[in-house]
């Protein structure tokens, strides 16, 4: 949609300076009851009030996208897109002068971590207000006037600080006692090269709300608990005087004697406050925070806190006799909600806040499963197809794109990985088919980024990993190794993708270059004497395995090397993929010993530290506590623990066989997913002696069987019931 056809003939308007942190505000005439519809957007982040009233529940206005185009990454031409609201603002509306009032915040539109950002950083909005009879208000620079707000900085990842003296949105109505704060000026802006879409995505939303309790109180300063790392918005009650200062760090730890919070876990979030001594109970605007613990110095109480991420609902169930499968499950989900936001899956909630394409790919069929996301994911398909430059084919590292780190293999394949992925659970294959040319443009980059077969480099000056945090922090694998394994899973992800959508004609060419790609990965990491892939480390077994370019002896060197390691020694992609293979292989005691282990790391060892969110190190001590990478492999306890998996060449969990683990690992649970028309699927088994009692609730809009060792058994719709 272009910008004339959503907003008519609006304006871009602004303050002009970048460090403003305006309320735009402009009145207009209604009656009270009549029907009006406003369109708006505004950058970076943006809350809108009609008549001193807040118009929306959601928060962090407008969705993360690739807004306009910035020059970054430079020699690049990526895509871009900005979503628009629609509110009903009818009963919000009285007879004669309305007032609309935004306040602007700077979001990823300004202020980044790094050098680059999403648009050129001056804040600006756009409205068009229609009414039932067809008059429309539209924002202009003649009308409108500006205003300071109560935020006096704001920094998307660091929090903001407020100045409650001065003009507060919700009292714009009588506007005349801000008569000399107001600011006659405001200008007409731009946007960029860039395209308008109306917003069909979860938006942020307050989710639950959490009661703090007071942890450390000494004469200095009160460190309040929420009870779970989180995200949201803390109310902070004030109880001071015209003047005084409130500061307020948050972090994700205590400090290890449990008198203070941590600052290796702070990341620089604050909320500080200077009071106007009105006894008010205030929260942040823009962005939220991303903490478990909050230090308060000075006369104020926080009094409640606000859960807040994409209304995005979990759609599964699960409960085992394994205390720590259980504990993963809780563990995963709550990390990847609280990394659900601004129609993006970030990498972490509090210091990148980023979209990356490696951990969104990995993470993707668990939180799909897992939740209702379909709107949500077909949002950043939009941004994974926009990050790719049209030119070379590269695919960035991060969707919406900013500058980070990342590699040409598990990052760049989620061009292919996550559209097949959505469509695999959520039986739309739009948006694998619009893309479909893209991930032989995607092919054609690391083909040029290669040496003899092997992808060897990326873009120049950017990074080119495989792997991604093991124990040790250090890679042993070779990226080439791990880049050529992403290599022919892109394919062979490619040929079912071309199967469905009639593209028959490229499946050679796509199975020829698995070849090439497989003879030149054999040659150059194959042991010829035993089979055996890089000694086994790092999971390298696993992605010879997988690669197809391992023998029964690689699958014999991999079973016994963790059997006898007892814990994970894998980064992200690995992780993954090492337990996977253990329940194809029939191997679960090995996968829930890797999965259940207390030392030296593993997810007992989260489990035993009292961990409410992943961390991103397996050791669990520095940087970020709510990473969801490693939760990858929660999927597995639906697709092998439960065993509900669908039928081969079949979609949405509409023809399923349900094959139960049911072994002395795991003697008895229970849970459930919901197929693509939102019924649920129910597994509940228990071995008590020598006897296995399972039982399958089965919706009318899926087809399964029951398949365990030698027994076979159509199921019907309703309640089954198997003997064993």
């Amino acid at each position: 949609m272009t910008f004339n056809e959503m907003f008519g003939g609006a304006r871009w308007i602004g303050t002009g300076n970048d460090s403003d942190m305006p309320i735009i505000t402009d009145t207009f005439t209604a009656k009270a009851g009549e029907r009006a519809e406003i369109t708006i957007v505004g950058f970076g982040v943006f809350t809108l009030y009609i008549n001193g009233k807040r118009v929306h529940d959601t928060e962090c206005l407008p969705l993360a996208s690739d807004f306009e185009d910035s020059n970054f990454p430079r020699g690049e031409l990526l895509e871009h897109r900005v979503y628009a609201e629609t509110f009903d603002i009818s009963s919000l509306l009285r007879d004669g002068d309305n007032r609309i009032a935004v306040i602007l915040g700077n979001g990823w539109y300004n202020k980044p971590i790094w050098e680059e950002r999403f648009g050129d950083g001056n804040k600006k909005v756009c409205w068009r207000i229609v009414m039932e009879d067809g008059r429309e208000h539209l924002s202009c620079p003649e009308s409108a006037k500006w205003l300071p707000s109560p935020v006096t900085d704001n920094h998307y990842n660091k929090g903001e600080d407020q100045d409650l003296r001065l003009p507060d949105p919700r009292e714009l109505d009588d506007i005349s006692k801000y008569s000399d704060m107001l600011r006659p000026t405001v200008e007409e802006k731009q946007l960029k090269r860039t395209n308008y879409y109306l917003c069909d995505c979860p938006r942020d939303k307050k989710i639950r709300a959490l009661r703090p309790t007071v942890a450390v109180e000494n004469t200095e300063y009160r460190i309040y608990d929420f009870g779970t790392n989180t995200t949201g918005y803390p109310y902070v009650k004030l109880l001071g005087d015209c003047g005084d200062k409130v500061d307020i760090l948050f972090s994700e730890a205590l400090a290890e004697n449990g008198e203070d919070i941590s600052m290796l876990n702070c990341h620089g979030q604050r909320f500080n406050i200077i009071d106007d001594g009105k006894g008010r109970t205030v929260r942040p605007f823009h962005g939220w925070i991303s903490a478990r613990y909050a230090r308060v110095t000075g006369k104020a109480d926080i009094v409640d806190y606000d859960e807040v991420h994409a209304d995005v609902r979990v759609s599964t169930e699960f409960k085992c006799d394994n205390d720590t499968l259980n504990y993963i499950y809780e563990l995963f989900l709550h990390t990847q909600l609280i990394n659900m936001h601004t129609g993006m899956p970030s990498d972490c909630p509090q210091i990148e806040r980023r979209g990356y394409t490696g951990d969104g790919q990995l993470i993707a069929h668990s939180a799909m499963l897992m939740t209702d996301s379909k709107r949500f994911y077909r949002k950043w398909l939009y941004d994974i197809s926009d990050c790719q430059d049209r030119v070379s084919g590269h695919v960035q590292y991060t969707a919406p794109y900013t500058h980070a780190g990342g590699g040409p293999g598990g990052w760049g394949s989620a061009i292919a990985l996550v559209p097949y992925e959505f469509y695999l659970r959520f039986g739309d294959k739009e948006p694998m088919t619009e893309m479909y040319e893209q991930m032989h443009k995607y092919l054609g980059y690391l083909d040029t980024h290669s040496e003899n077969m092997l992808v060897t480099h990326d873009r120049d000056g950017e990074w080119c990993l495989g792997d991604w945090c093991p124990p040790s922090n250090k890679v042993i694998i070779p990226p080439p190794f791990v880049n050529n394994y992403f290599y022919v899973k892109a394919c062979r992800t490619m040929i079912e993708i071309a199967r469905v959508i009639g593209k028959d004609a490229d499946i050679g060419p796509l199975r020829e270059r698995i070849r090439e790609r497989q003879s030149a990965t054999r040659a150059a990491y194959i042991s010829q004497y035993d089979g055996v892939a890089l000694g086994g480390l790092q999971g390298a077994d696993a992605f010879a395995l997988d690669m197809g370019i391992g023998d029964h002896r690689t699958k014999e060197h991999f079973i016994e090397y963790y059997d006898n390691l007892g814990y994970y020694d894998t980064g992200i992609f690995g992780t993954e993929l090492v337990t996977r293979l253990l329940f194809e292989y029939g191997r679960a005691d090995i996968a829930v010993r890797l999965m259940s282990a207390t030392e030296p790391h593993g997810f007992g060892r989260f489990k035993r530290l009292g961990y409410t969110t992943l961390p991103e190190y397996w050791l669990g001590n520095a940087r970020s506590h709510a990473h969801p990478m490693f939760g990858a492999v929660s999927a597995h306890l639906f697709d092998y623990v439960l065993g509900i998996r669908m039928e081969k060449d079949t979609v949405g969990y509409t023809d399923v066989v349900i094959s139960p683990l049911a072994t002395e690992v795991v003697r008895s649970a229970r849970g459930s997913i919901v197929n693509m028309h939102g019924d649920r699927i129910t597994v509940d088994y228990e071995r008590k002696d020598d006897k296995l009692t399972v039982r399958v609730t089965v919706p009318g809009s899926t087809r399964a069987r029951f398949l365990l060792g030698e027994h076979e058994i159509s199921l019907s719709e309703g309640d089954n019931v198997i003997e064993i």
